[in-house]
């Protein structure tokens, strides 16, 4: 998971202003086994941790395309 949510948060980081780093923080304290569940869709996303960056994070095709390889 580090490799996923770290690419993203890298690749976001630059245009984040202060709020969404504060949002950035929270979603990277979130235990690994609960993104991997939301990112797979195992589990769905609770209502109290969506966010408009989580549900942006969990819906990228981490694939070719993302990492510029297209």
């Amino acid at each position: 998971m580090d490799i996923v949510v770290g690419t993203f948060v890298q690749n976001r980081i630059s245009r984040s202003d202060e709020n969404e780093m504060q949002e950035l923080e929270r979603i990277l304290e979130i235990p690994d086994q609960d993104l991997l569940a939301w990112l797979t869709g195992a589990q769905p996303v609770p209502e109290d941790q969506q966010s408009p960056l989580l549900l942006e994070m969990l819906s990228v095709r981490f694939d070719e395309t993302f990492y510029g390889k297209t």
